[in-house]
């Protein structure tokens, strides 16, 4: 497409310079490949053995269980305290509750006589 701009237009984009030439790097020659058979005697067997670390994973899972097993503890004190008939502020049967959520008054005028008046039918 550029063929098609006028010479003007063209000669402000001028190809750049060819590329100088440089000869090739010589590679240097690496050493000939050898065993360890020399270096066996150095070998000791009292060399402790490294420690393995553990994955990622390992220890992800490790917190988990450890974290379920002192919430299972918790649970099981929590169980042990529980005494529902020695609370004070239970008052009678609780499947005679009433829960009362969004009501709505035209002015928005909540009082305790509303509320009662409203409910007591029930």
């Amino acid at each position: 497409m550029t063929h098609f701009l006028p010479p003007a237009i063209m000669n402000l984009f001028p190809p750049p310079p060819p590329l100088e030439y440089k000869a090739p790097v010589e590679k240097s020659q690496l050493p000939a490949l050898s065993g360890i058979a020399q270096f066996v005697e150095r070998f000791k067997n009292d060399i402790p053995i490294p420690k393995i670390n553990k994955t990622h994973q390992e220890v992800k899972d490790q917190r988990a269980s450890k974290k379920q097993q002192t919430h299972q503890a918790k649970l099981q004190r929590w169980i042990h305290r529980w005494d529902p008939k020695s609370r004070s502020e239970v008052t009678g049967d609780a499947y005679k509750t009433l829960f009362v959520a969004r009501l709505v008054c035209i002015f928005f005028i909540y009082s305790d006589l509303f509320a009662l008046e409203s409910v007591s039918i029930y």
